[in-house]
């Protein structure tokens, strides 16, 4: 999660690690806009004002991270989370890619936790990852949703800086997802690529491809199969990629995957899943975010 670059000194010439949290609690306020009744936050995590640009959905509030030391370092461990109450509406994202810098020991770590209560709804749409040569990820994400909640998140994630050459050259990713209802596991997803021990674009991982996207919808309670059919058409011709689509365990709600060789083509596929469940969701396209 990055915002522009701020030179920072390399972890063996006596650099501190990043300990940064930043916690959120969305509610309803009385005029029915979404507004933040908690927020606390240490660096370099911080939050912009709370927008509201959706003209169809006046309500929702649009939060957008910032990281100003421009990216995850070595041994930093950056944890996130939100919480939405009954009635509230929001979307939560980046300012910019997430920068990964190389690691000569550790590794990086960052988590996120969502909290979806009863008729509220959360985005999470953050832009790309981008690891660099030698970089270490270890990332999870949790989401627990109440029944009668609605949830989609979303993330990419670049093969590196490939203008610079640096395509499949960072050390590891590690990438897991967690899905509860109601504070039972649902389902988990767990990406894991280590260019130097195996190709990433080898059969059985990314098959020839570079970017790679997920999407989870979910919304228990819900008609997962109408969700995972809306959904399944608005990707199934998308240009330049391969995508599938399914519903996750106990109809708890719907994944898709995205391949692709372009990092555009892969974003285009993504967004129209998004859209294609957002309006299943939420009876509303996504609106143009202002970055």
């Amino acid at each position: 999660m990055s915002l522009g670059a701020v030179s920072r000194r390399a972890p063996g010439l006596g650099a501190t690690a990043a300990t940064g949290t930043l916690h959120l609690v969305a509610a309803p306020a009385p005029d029915g806009r979404t507004f933040l009744s908690e927020r606390s936050q240490r660096f370099p995590l911080r939050l912009t004002v709370p927008l509201h640009i959706d003209p169809r959905r006046p309500e929702m509030a649009f939060l957008y991270v910032q990281n100003p030391t421009g990216g995850l370092f070595e041994d930093d461990d950056l944890r996130l989370s939100l919480e939405t109450c009954p009635g509230a509406s929001a979307h939560l994202t980046t300012q910019a890619a997430t920068k990964v810098y190389r690691a000569r020991a550790g590794c990086a770590r960052q988590r996120v936790d969502l909290r979806v209560a009863s008729d509220s709804f959360l985005e999470y749409m953050p832009d790309a990852l981008i690891p660099h040569a030698g970089a270490r990820l270890e990332q999870e994400l949790v989401a627990d949703v109440e029944r009668g909640g609605r949830l989609i998140a979303a993330e990419l994630v670049a093969p590196g800086r490939v203008a610079h050459d640096e395509r499949f050259a960072y050390a590891s990713l590690s990438l897991a997802t967690r899905i509860l209802v109601a504070g039972r596991e649902a389902a988990a997803d767990v990406v894991t690529l280590s260019p130097g021990l195996r190709d990433p674009r080898s059969p059985g991982l990314l098959g020839g491809h570079d970017y790679v996207g997920s999407l989870f919808a979910v919304a228990p309670g819900g008609d997962a199969e109408a969700l995972a059919a809306a959904v399944a058409g608005a990707v199934a011709d998308a240009p330049g990629c391969l995508a599938a689509t399914g519903t996750l365990p106990a109809g708890a709600g719907v994944l898709v995957r995205v391949l692709s060789g372009s990092g555009i083509a892969a974003e285009r596929a993504l967004h129209a899943a998004w859209s294609a469940a957002r309006v299943a969701l939420l009876g509303a396209p996504p609106p143009r975010r202002r970055k």
